[in-house]
């Protein structure tokens, strides 16, 4: 059902700046996206799906490629009548958005416009009166999370305080701008890190994930006089389109999609409903409902496939626009389950999935979901079912980077193995999220095209096509890359353990885990309703992925770009 509309759409990718040098290199990146992007798509965890990779070029110009699958519009609950996804379709690239913010930071500190120790105190222009423990509070710690504060603030259905948000992602009219102030002219830093929270001691706090903080870091780059009023965002959007867009000719990213781009080119959002079958000899006994999904008006349709059975029919239920239940009406014949991972040792406290690529009756890939944590080597892996009884199992190897499963080798494929059993469940209702308040931390729409050419500044390159790169854009990305707090309960980086990740202004951080061969990756992760997002750089290897998915299905993303990061190191020049 998926795959045959997949395969259809292969056609839409573009090579940026391939050189005859690497040319060569060109067919397998793309064989290895299609492999893992589509199989992301085939197994119903994404509507549609677009990959940016950067590769090593000559001269120190990257090669850049681009790829879409699926669909960016499914239309009333019917995948097929839908518009699809193309290189330059709009996603919401979610809080990838916070990376273009602490950029402009790193760069008004290399131009001498500002220190990230200026404190919060010194903007009374902007914010008024703020209580003396935020007033202690950097730059830095609103660009690394360590100032203490909320990822937002509560709702006022929840917790009545000054500056409470009505709704989860108000537009600027439910929660203008006099209210966000209001917020942080009435918090102090507090480590939301224990239960119930506690007002710090002294900064910086713990790395605690926030959009207001960064929310605000981008409101005061970009209002350097007067107080934050409604024009703040828009200024803030003025700021980075003159420092980062311009410059790197991203003439496709945008804070207010333009009417005069066609319905057809913006993908709409989903938050795709999905589940897991048993089988019973054969038959399908029972599904599971894996994730409920939302937004649903009506219950959409069960689609089953792979697994080598036929015949297998199953209906939907819904719950307050969510599926509660997927109910067997015919159990089919011949289906045989899904490949089944395990791993030992078995990590405590964190569960560590995976599912298989198949192509020609072998594992060609594994992306691995909920990767575990404090790994000191690599686990076992080891696979069962799947595969005829006349086939082979596969063999695979776990890699490990900052204590989890980053990536898996496919040394044998093994043989005889099906198309997975697979369960996909229509979308419901389309999502689109306003622009808020504290857009500089989580409302940017870009394309696939736009976001490698983004991806390749942030490598340090200093030439992208016929673009230079203007040298404060890149001192502000190696500012914001910088490490500069532990992801432990400590945030000071002289005692955060090695296999604990660190972060920089706002881009996360892993060390390289020599025994494993595994180098340093620096990255950024997404998801707001309808869709998720990933941006993974290997700086070491000068290699870039970036996924955007019009699905809210946050570990898929980011374990695909890790596996297509992982895989391409093996066929691009080193």
């Amino acid at each position: 059902m998926r795959w045959g509309h997949i395969a259809a759409w292969y056609g839409c990718v573009s090579v940026l700046g391939v050189v005859p040098a690497l040319a060569a290199a060109a067919p397998a990146v793309q064989q290895i996206v299609d492999q893992l992007a589509g199989n992301l798509v085939q197994t119903g965890l994404a509507e549609g799906v677009a990959v940016g990779v950067v590769t090593p070029g000559p001269a120190m110009n990257p090669v850049l490629q681009s790829f879409a699958y699926g669909i960016a519009n499914a239309g009333t609950n019917n995948a097929s009548t839908g518009a699809p996804v193309t290189t330059d379709t709009l996603f919401d690239i979610a809080s990838i958005s916070k990376v273009f913010t602490t950029n402009l930071l790193g760069q008004a500190v290399a131009a001498k416009q500002l220190t990230t120790s200026r404190k919060l105190g010194q903007f009374t222009a902007q914010l008024g009166t703020l209580p003396l423990a935020t007033q202690q509070v950097t730059l830095l710690q609103l660009a690394n999370f360590t100032g203490g504060f909320a990822r937002q603030a509560p709702l006022c259905s929840v917790s009545v305080v000054p500056g409470c948000t009505p709704a989860k992602a108000p537009d600027e009219t439910a929660y203008p701008m006099a209210n966000f102030v209001q917020f942080f002219q009435n918090t102090e830093p507090t480590n939301y890190t224990v239960n119930p929270p506690v007002a710090l001691a002294a900064l910086p706090g713990p790395s605690q994930y926030s959009n207001f903080s960064i929310g605000l870091l981008g409101l005061l780059l970009a209002t350097p006089n007067g107080p934050l009023n409604s024009g703040s965002v828009d200024a803030w959007y003025n700021l980075l389109s003159a420092q980062i867009l311009t410059p790197l000719g991203m003439t496709n990213t945008y804070l207010r999609v333009p009417q005069s781009v066609p319905a057809a080119s913006q993908a709409v959002g989903y938050t795709l409903a999905g589940g897991g079958a048993s089988v019973v000899r054969g038959k399908i006994a029972a599904i599971g409902v894996a994730r409920a999904g939302a937004a649903y008006s009506s219950a959409p349709g069960v689609s089953i496939s792979g697994g080598g059975g036929s015949g297998a029919v199953a209906t939907a239920q819904l719950l307050n626009g969510s599926v509660s239940g997927i109910a067997v009406q015919a159990g089919g014949a011949g289906y045989v389950p899904a490949p089944h991972f395990t791993f030992n040792p078995a990590i405590a406290g964190h569960q560590i999935q995976a599912s298989a690529v198949i192509a020609g009756g072998q594992i060609v890939a594994v992306n691995v979901y909920g990767p575990g944590g404090s790994l000191a080597a690599a686990p076992t892996l080891t696979v069962a079912g799947g595969r005829l009884a006349s086939g082979r199992d596969a063999t695979l190897l776990a890699h490990v980077a900052g204590g989890k499963v980053s990536a898996v080798t496919v040394v044998d494929g093994g043989a005889g193995y099906l198309p997975p059993l697979t369960v996909s469940v229509g979308p419901g209702d389309g999502e689109m999220n306003p622009v808020s308040v504290w857009a500089p931390a989580s409302t940017l729409y870009s394309s696939i095209n736009d976001m490698t050419v983004f991806a390749a500044a942030a490598l340090g390159s200093p030439v992208i096509g016929a673009v230079a790169v203007p040298p404060l854009l890149t001192a502000g990305f190696k500012a914001a890359e910088t490490q500069s707090a532990c992801l432990g309960g400590n945030s000071n980086l002289a005692y955060c353990p090695k296999k604990t990740g660190r972060v920089g202004m706002a881009w996360s951080v892993t060390l390289a885990d020599t025994l494993n061969n595994m180098p340093q990756l620096v990255e950024k992760d997404g998801s707001v309703p309808g869709f998720s997002s990933e941006i993974l750089l290997v700086p070491d290897r000068q290699i870039a992925v970036v996924v955007l998915a019009n699905s809210q299905v946050t570990i898929p993303a980011v374990a695909l770009a890790h596996q297509i990061a992982f895989q391409v190191m093996q066929v691009a020049p080193p």
